[in-house]
């Protein structure tokens, strides 16, 4: 019998808080659009941003809603934009408690999605940029150091001013370094589950935000300096899906991840393709 085909339609970086109401129901509509249960979607962070982000992800549900009669399922990771304005606390209470009532839509963190119905498995985790890859003392200075308030708190006085200075970063990417590793254990654990012979999975498509390796750090045709590798790579995710996949030749891994609003393709390994999505602000898309 031949394996039926299910579809993954996947977009990223889709900052619905930069659109209308109107606007963001019209992309809603048709990132669903031909769609069916059997198939399913799959969102790669900074959906939005912190205080509008769940009626946002309410907006998307009630579009899989009126796309089937039985809904289309879809699955999102957060992006750093996702908790700008607010913390990561209270951000991520506020997503468990929508997925907990979500019709079809479903947080990736922690979770393993089996989205066909033959060999293949969705698994993801938001990932943070761990400052282990690039520069450390880059005079780079990302919104999310004032916009996150677990990340602010880690600030040196006055390092605003001063960043450009040499100012300390130590306290900073310890507590990046913390969420990173501690997103890397997860996804460790994910995979693991998702190649149990009980699953059989053949065919891992993983979802993260930011790109777990440098080669796929793509902004506008070519790869990030290594000024802004630094706030761009998750390091630790990179290492996690490398240890996996070098221990299971036989399965074919697939990374989709974003932040850096530039597309490309990169071969890690020969089972492990990473495909960076590219993004513009107020123009949402489908990345395939």
């Amino acid at each position: 019998m031949t394996p039926s085909r299910h579809r993954l339609r996947w977009a990223t970086d889709i900052h619905l808080d930069h659109l209308r109401v109107p606007a963001v129901i019209a992309f809603a509509d048709d990132l669903f659009a031909g769609l069916t249960s059997d198939d399913a979607v799959v969102i790669t962070g900074d959906i939005s941003s912190a205080l509008p982000l769940t009626n946002h992800l309410r907006l998307l549900d009630e579009a899989s809603a009126r796309a089937h009669t039985n809904g289309v399922p879809w699955q999102f990771v957060l992006g750093n934009h996702d908790y700008y304005d607010g913390s990561i606390a209270d951000v991520r209470d506020a997503v468990r408690d929508f997925d907990r009532r979500c019709e079809n839509g479903s947080w990736l963190g922690g979770k393993l999605y089996r989205y066909v119905a033959d060999d293949a498995v969705l698994v993801g985790v938001d990932g943070w940029a761990d400052a282990r890859t690039g520069n450390p003392m880059t005079p780079v200075l990302m919104n999310d150091f004032q916009a996150i308030d677990e990340l602010a708190d880690e600030m040196e006085p006055g390092s605003v001013l001063n960043w450009r200075r040499g100012n300390n970063r130590d306290r900073l990417h310890a507590k990046l370094r913390e969420l990173a590793d501690r997103e890397a254990t997860t996804l460790h654990g994910q995979l693991r589950s998702a190649l149990d012979p009980d699953v059989g999975a053949r065919r891992v498509v993983i979802a993260t935000h930011l790109p777990p390796w440098s080669s796929a750090a793509w902004h506008e045709g070519r790869t990030s300096s290594r000024d802004w590798c630094t706030y761009f790579v998750s390091s630790a995710v990179g290492t996690a899906i490398e240890d996996v996949a070098r221990r299971r030749p036989d399965v074919k891994f697939a990374v989709l991840c974003g932040h850096t609003h530039g597309c490309g393709v990169v071969d890690v390994l020969p089972n492990l393709r990473c495909r960076p999505g590219g993004a513009d602000y107020g123009r949402p898309e489908v990345q395939g």
